[in-house]
């Protein structure tokens, strides 16, 4: 019964609630700063792509995952810490600092994907450009810039205790973000506000919206 229990409790926590926290955030964010739904619509337009939106399609629209990306990395699903246990033999920071085996450590997105040195400038700016090569950028450049953005995002967690339904739920968010956004005109949203148990969730936002003709 507790193994059953489990499985159940896992499906609905992992399939639905943070799932749509991240669409929420995807959606909020695209309507609340400017340019970025011109920007997308463009994208989109200039594909054809024929709705609802397959994941073979939308996977392949750089904009789209760079609004992805960017609200996975500025609304952080989780409101807890990622606990990890340093091995044995213990771990030295980059810093300089040894830590013996056995401590337990902990991050929190929130605070990481806020770093600056890392996710570059105004991280507390939703900017999908951030994960696209600038025009004065060099290809080894960008590809180092991303490498060091990717090491460091913790969306779905890292390593062997990444997210499960890490794949389907970037599946879901691919396809559900441009299909709403292509087919329906939303023209104004208000301001949410966090309420924060296991997850990281938005109150209400109210949205205006009409079949995009």
């Amino acid at each position: 019964m507790k193994s059953l229990w489990a499985y159940v409790t896992t499906n609905y926590l992992a399939g639905s609630d943070t799932t749509s926290i991240i669409m929420r955030s995807a959606l909020y964010y695209v309507l609340r700063t400017p340019g970025v739904l011109n920007t997308l619509r463009a994208e989109l337009d200039a594909a054809s792509v024929e709705y609802p939106v397959q994941y073979a399609v939308a996977k392949n629209l750089p904009y789209l995952e760079a609004v992805i990306r960017e609200a996975l990395r500025i609304h952080f699903i989780a409101s807890m810490l990622l606990e990890r246990v340093v091995p044995a033999e213990g771990y030295t920071l980059p810093n300089g600092v040894f830590l013996p085996g056995g401590t337990e450590i902990a991050l929190t997105g929130w605070t990481l994907h806020f770093h600056p040195e890392i996710f570059g400038e105004n991280p507390d700016e939703f900017r999908p450009q951030r994960w696209m090569r600038r025009e004065d950028e060099t290809e080894d450049a960008f590809k180092e810039r991303l490498s060091r953005m990717n090491r460091n995002d913790v969306s779905f967690s890292q390593g062997a205790r990444v997210c499960m339904g890490k794949n389907i739920a970037l599946m879901e968010l691919y396809k559900a973000v441009p299909t709403l956004l292509g087919c329906l005109d939303v023209s104004a949203t208000l301001p949410f506000s966090l309420h924060t148990l296991l997850f990281s969730y938005q109150t209400p936002f109210i949205t205006c919206v009409h079949q995009n003709t």
